[in-house]
């Protein structure tokens, strides 16, 4: 594999991140994920320590969703190649 195929795929794969946590960050409710933070912690959260909370929350589940989206799209690749080669 070229030089120019790793960089092209690391390109792929953060640009791809990007938009998942955007997507993430526009469409996972704060509000549900509040509710399930107060049945577990009764105590005062302040704002600061939320934020940091929610931001973890979505950067992980963004991560999370490019691993599985990467995962399955080098499976389809990988796969229509060995076909090809048949």
């Amino acid at each position: 594999m070229k030089s120019a195929n790793y960089i092209m795929s690391w390109l792929f794969f953060a640009a791809s991140y990007v938009l998942l946590y955007g997507l993430v960050f526009a469409f996972f409710p704060e509000g549900w994920l509040w509710d399930r933070a107060r049945q577990f912690h009764t105590g005062f959260i302040d704002e600061g320590t939320w934020n940091d909370i929610y931001m973890s929350v979505v950067l992980v589940l963004a991560l999370l969703l490019n691993i599985i989206f990467m995962f399955l799209l080098l499976s389809v690749i990988r796969h229509v190649k060995r076909k090809r080669s048949l």
